[in-house]
Formats: C-alpha cells, structure tokens, sequence
C-alpha cells in the first residue's frame, strides 16, 4: 500500500510499567523524501521540410474486399503534420480516408489529383 512513496520502519520502545520493562511495537510510516521516479525522456520527431519528403503514392485493392483506395506511404515526421496533410488531401479530393500505420489511405482512385496536389505543395512525388 505505501510501496513507492513511503518507508514503513518498526521502532521498539522501552517503557517502563510497574518497574518491569515492557517491550513495544510502534509502526510509523515515515515519507520518503529522496525518491524520485526516473523521467522518461523521448525525443521530439521534427517534421522535414516538403523539399526533403519523398511520398510514394499507389493505388491498391488487395485485403480491402474489392474496395479502392490511395496509399501515402514515406512521410517522416510527426503524426500531428501527417494527419494535418491527410486533412488537406482528403478535402482536395473530396472523399474520406485515414491515417494507419504511418500511411495516409484515400477512399477511392485519386492517383493524379493527389500527385498533383502533392507536387503543388513541394513534396517530391514517386
């Protein structure tokens, strides 16, 4: 129950009762004041500039039930600007899609809408 952040220590007591000595057991739970859990440090991703990004965009249907859909696949940076950019695309092309796995996947075949959109927005395209 107080594991982490305290320290339990049994101190004996000597009182004395009638001439007789009698032991007692006395539990004091005392703060520990010099533990401190360790700080996990993760280092920040930073985004590269469009110029530096090579996406790769293809057009697939295995595993999806017959369904076609636009991968996005070679950003490197943050989640935070990659969902900001599959934002972007989905309202370009005006269809749903999602973020998994590090790739941006678009409901339907927009090969050339996205190709070039990504070209409008420096990105270098493959």
């Amino acid at each position: 129950m107080y594991r982490n952040k305290t320290q339990i220590s049994f101190i004996k007591i000597k009182t004395v009762c009638e001439n007789k000595i009698t032991p007692l057991v006395v539990l004091y739970i005392l703060p520990i004041l010099s533990f401190h859990f360790p700080k996990i440090i993760k280092k920040k991703k930073k985004t590269a500039p469009p110029e530096q990004q090579k996406l790769h965009v293809s057009y697939e249907t295995k595993g999806r039930r017959g369904k076609q859909v636009t991968l996005i696949t070679g950003f490197k940076g943050k989640t935070e600007d990659l969902e900001s950019l599959a934002k972007k695309i989905k309202i370009h092309c005006g269809t749903g899609g999602s973020v998994k796995k590090k790739e941006i996947i678009i409901q339907g075949n927009f090969l050339d809408i996205i190709k070039t959109f990504l070209k409008k927005e420096n990105y270098s395209v493959k």
